[in-house]
């Protein structure tokens, strides 16, 4: 059975200005601990994820019919499709979710860390750049 995994490169924020000591690790525990983001992002993908797996599957039995130069990867492309997709659900789609406490009273007042007005879609997250870019979806399969 695949397991998907969702999680981050541990990657230390930069200190100075006020800022306390903090890498992508520790942010990505704090978000998922208040707000659930990967939890939910995967519960509302699972009918894609099924889709894409199984789309995925077919181009695998494909290319292992095929006389293929090496053994292709059932989970080929899965990982970083997902990474994409997570990344869009923090910038546009996370408010709509309904997540307790989303919208952040930050991106309530139309101010980000840095002291800029926020006006978009994904403003209570606008912060968590370095945590989106450092997103990384793995899948494991025991059968492999």
């Amino acid at each position: 059975m695949a397991v998907i995994h969702v999680g981050v490169n541990d990657v230390p924020y930069p200190v100075g200005r006020g800022r306390t000591e903090r890498s992508t690790a520790r942010i990505a525990e704090i978000l998922e601990d208040q707000y659930h983001l990967m939890e939910t992002f995967v519960q509302s993908r699972m009918g894609e994820i099924s889709e894409e797996i199984a789309t995925n599957g077919a181009n695998y039995i494909e290319k292992l019919f095929g006389a293929p130069q090496s053994t292709p990867d059932l989970y080929a492309g899965i990982e970083l499709w997902l990474e994409d997709e997570f990344k869009n659900f923090i910038n546009d789609e996370v408010e709509t979710f309904g997540i307790q406490g989303v919208p952040t009273a930050a991106a309530e007042k139309g101010r980000s860390r840095r002291g800029r007005r926020v006006v978009r879609a994904g403003g209570s997250f606008v912060d968590t750049g370095l945590y989106r870019d450092n997103v990384k979806v793995w899948v494991e399969d025991g059968g492999r």
